[in-house]
């Protein structure tokens, strides 16, 4: 694996934190435009059709009318702190003191927004949601009715509605989202239905990305996608008492379906002459949290990983899902989760899936890996294709064959690492390059390698897991 390939992904890792940190060349400037968009903002009713509800927490956007833009307010009905976000050309960023330590307004502007005529409007436009399932199979997405959002006017219902996703879904950011919120109006009538702005929500219920619409255009029903079909039916067509359908309530989603995946027949052989014991017991979910010094000393601390672990039907091989604060969504299919036999990351700018530039098509290992003994050495040999031709496959010139070494230095409870785990762990040094290094812990009870630090050529990175499930 020659170099420039070596360093792709902590370069990424370290780009990524850079970004989340702030660190730029340019000074903040002296007076946040924040400030002026914020008293303007609160001059100005909100847009009732944009305001999301969880509990006392509610999203809504203002458009100004000043500077052409729109800004977006978190915020609580009764008390909580409150947060206002606005455009740049990097991206949104959020109306802070100086310095900032978060995303909160300032003290005197959240005070101001907290006794604001335009959050109490907000609130009663948008009582507590009471979300119905119009259907609840157990192997599918649900299609939700918040029964205190309709309002009829003559032959228009206005209505927000959701679809509760079985499996996580993946955002145009490369974040995860398992809900979609929707207002639409529906003209019994005229048989159409307007979509009027639309959101992708988390777990938590906040909003991930979205789309406000300012032109509305009603769609005829027969033109409709099954859900919006379907609401047509139980709000106009045949109506359905909606206090009688079943009251929403959340389940965990599973895991992305995963993408394809594309491993070498000479890799997969290499792993199965090895002859390792089957897992006794296995893991579906690991958390963690984690920070990093940056090549420029820079500390980003409080970020957050979360790991979906399968086994890949089509290799065999252990499928990781990586839900990463700072890098969005990835999947990495892997020797028992040291090292990419294959990945596929998601280009955050276009949503797409990123083009693969190498194939691993060379794997061979060295030393006792079935029993890892303790003070022995064991290594592990890759060969990447130097690029990969239009139909996929790899090219014939290959990059230099590239060996990294571990020493299993102790063996510890594997409960050290997190209470949860069971067995033991046996923690391995490797020596990825000179001047590149990284510890790991491999489960012995799960067949599983989790890493807890890399200390690389453009960041050192630390990774404390939390949680397994």
């Amino acid at each position: 694996m020659d170099a420039r390939f070596t360093a792709l992904r902590p370069a990424a890792w370290a780009l990524s934190l850079l970004a989340l940190a702030g660190c730029s060349s340019l000074q903040k400037p002296q007076v946040d435009p924040g400030l002026a968009l914020f008293n303007e903002a609160m001059t100005l009713p909100a847009l009732d059709y944009t305001i999301l509800r969880n509990g006392d927490r509610v999203a809504y956007s203002v458009d100004l009318q000043q500077n052409p833009i729109s800004v977006q307010f978190d915020a609580y009905c009764t008390q909580g702190p409150g947060r206002m976000f606005y455009p740049t050309r990097t991206g949104l960023r959020a109306f802070t003191p100086s310095p900032a330590t978060g995303v909160d307004l300032p003290a005197a502007q959240a005070q101001q927004l907290q006794q604001s005529a335009q959050l109490q409007s907000v609130c009663k436009a948008r009582p507590l949601p009471d979300w119905r399932v119009l259907q609840t199979s157990a192997d599918q997405g649900w299609l939700l009715i918040d029964r205190n959002s309709v309002q009829q006017q003559g032959s228009q219902i206005s209505v927000w509605a959701a679809e509760d996703y079985l499996h996580y879904q993946v955002a145009k950011t490369a974040s995860l989202f398992t809900q979609r919120q929707e207002r639409l109006t529906l003209d019994c009538t005229q048989r159409t239905i307007t979509l009027m702005s639309q959101f992708n929500l988390d777990e938590t219920r906040q909003m991930i990305n979205g789309e406000i619409r300012r032109q509305f255009k009603p769609q005829a029903l027969d033109q409709a996608s099954g859900e919006h079909a379907q609401l047509f039916k139980a709000l106009c067509q045949a109506p359905v008492e909606l206090a009688r359908l079943p009251a929403f309530k959340a389940r965990q989603a599973l895991p992305p379906a995963a993408s394809a995946t594309n491993a070498n027949p000479a890799v997969l052989a290499a792993i199965r002459a090895l002859g390792l014991p089957a897992p006794t017991r296995t893991l579906s979910e690991l958390a963690y949290d984690y920070d990093a010094v940056l090549f420029n000393n820079t500390r980003v601390g409080d970020q957050t990983k979360q790991t979906f672990i399968s086994v890949d039907k089509a290799s065999g091989q252990t499928l990781v899902q990586t839900r990463d604060s700072a890098l969005g969504f990835n999947q990495e299919l892997t020797f028992q989760g040291l090292f990419d036999l294959d990945s596929q990351g998601l280009d955050r700018k276009t949503g797409t899936d990123k083009v693969k530039t190498r194939l691993l098509v060379g794997l061979s290992f060295q030393g006792d890996w079935r029993n890892l003994p303790l003070a022995s050495e064991v290594s592990y040999t890759q060969t990447w294709s130097k690029s990969i031709n239009p139909d996929g496959s790899p090219s014939p010139e290959n990059s230099e064959p590239r060996t990294v070494t571990c020493k299993v230095a102790r063996e510890i409870p594997a409960a050290t690492l997190t209470p949860d785990l069971k067995g033991q762990a046996k923690v391995l040094d490797c020596v990825q390059m000179k001047g590149w290094t990284y510890q790991a812990a491999y489960l012995s009870d799960y067949g599983l390698f989790i890493k807890l630090g890399e200390n690389a050529l453009v960041a050192q990175w630390n990774w404390h897991l939390k949680s397994v499930k």
